[in-house]
């Protein structure tokens, strides 16, 4: 939650800005280290004092500041992959996020093998990070132009006023795939929440494939967007294979929705069976969503898709409100289905314009 906050859009933002300008990496890039470094630092300060004015222990306080500063790192890790993105290191960017992933597990294992503490282990996240950091930043100084400084971190100014669209947008998305648990947890019980919570998480798992696309494709698609006549032609690529890999995948999991559930829970929780079949929907309609989302960010229109999004929260809380005391945690699903299929419409209907008659707008185009 603290890493979403110190974001506020910055690596969507940053990888827009870069991709359609690789001049604009290094101070834009330097800027937004330097933003999430101080919003790190209030936020992790602030969660501190909240939570002790709360009651909490000094471990727990101490331990809940160490992971709010292991967010803030692990965010500036992210807009130092978005740069790599933007750039088309791909190779490098994945060798980071593997590497890095490594590195967490060796962390693990050294404060285990040191007896540590639940501190210790949230301290060994965050050395660990600062480590990969450091690592990855001098791998873009050795492959690309980039130079980071506070000098040029001074020099670009501005960034995160432009970018608290996007932040709200993805909050707004979040709340949009989660307040329906709440419901559920309120009105049929834990029983029901806890198997539709398992169902929605390898829903929301599934859904990696059309996200994994669109890391891909999102750089391409803000390059496109400053040459007249080249963005529908990326659009419909992406969505093709946006919508393929979301239909073979989403057809996985209506299939063989009953040996996934039982090998990953076990027999006791079958229930989820017909929820996760329901939820295969959201699998398809999301790499849907996804592409019109980040279509409509790469297009400069995500104030329109935070309107969207926030419409959607309270059309899904109502609906949910409407049927799932009547029909429990079956209900709730169908609401994501259906809901994520509207979802998808509308954020593809933002580029609807763009799509079929090629024209951006100036205006529309973010400059660095």
């Amino acid at each position: 939650m603290v890493g979403v906050l110190i974001d506020m859009g910055q690596n969507s933002h940053l990888g827009r800005l870069v991709a359609r300008d690789p001049d604009c990496a290094s101070g834009s890039l330097s800027r937004v280290l330097l933003n999430k470094l101080g919003l790190g630092v209030l936020a992790a300060a602030g969660v501190a004092v909240v939570l002790s004015l709360l009651g909490f222990s000094t471990e727990e306080v101490g331990l809940v500041a160490l992971m709010g500063v292991w967010a803030t790192v692990l965010s500036m890790l992210d807009s130092m992959r978005a740069v790599a993105r933007a750039t088309s290191l791909m190779a490098l960017d994945s060798a980071v996020n593997g590497l890095e992933s490594l590195g967490r597990l060796a962390a693990i294992v050294v404060a285990w093998a040191l007896g540590s503490s639940v501190s210790g282990y949230a301290a060994a996240y965050v050395l660990e990070a600062i480590v990969a950091c450091v690592l990855f930043a001098l791998a873009l100084r050795r492959k690309t132009s980039i130079r980071l400084g506070i000098r040029r971190a001074i020099q670009s100014t501005g960034l995160l006023g432009k970018s608290w669209a996007l932040g709200i947008m993805g909050m707004a998305m979040a709340g949009f795939y989660r307040v329906d648990q709440i419901v559920v947890q309120g009105f049929a019980g834990a029983a029901e929440n806890g198997l539709y919570g398992a169902a929605t998480r390898v829903a929301f798992t599934a859904s990696v494939g059309g996200s994994l696309v669109m890391m891909a494709a999102y750089p391409e698609l803000s390059r496109a967007a400053v040459v007249s006549g080249r963005y529908p032609r990326v659009f419909r690529r992406t969505l093709v294979l946006s919508v393929g890999v979301g239909l073979a995948i989403g057809l996985v999991v209506l299939l063989a929705a009953s040996p996934i559930v039982s090998t990953l829970y076990g027999g006791g929780f079958t229930g989820a069976v017909p929820l996760l079949r329901i939820l295969s929907l959201v699998v398809v309609g999301n790499s849907l969503t996804l592409v019109g989302m980040y279509s409509a960010s790469a297009l400069g229109r995500e104030h329109r898709a935070v309107l969207l999004a926030s419409v959607m929260i309270g059309v899904n809380l109502t609906a949910n409100l409407v049927l799932v005391p009547r029909f429990g945690a079956l209900g709730a699903a169908w609401v994501s289905a259906v809901g994520e299929l509207i979802m998808a419409g509308g954020m593809l209907y933002l580029s609807a314009d763009v799509l079929f008659r090629g024209r951006i707008r100036k205006e529309d185009v973010v400059a660095c």
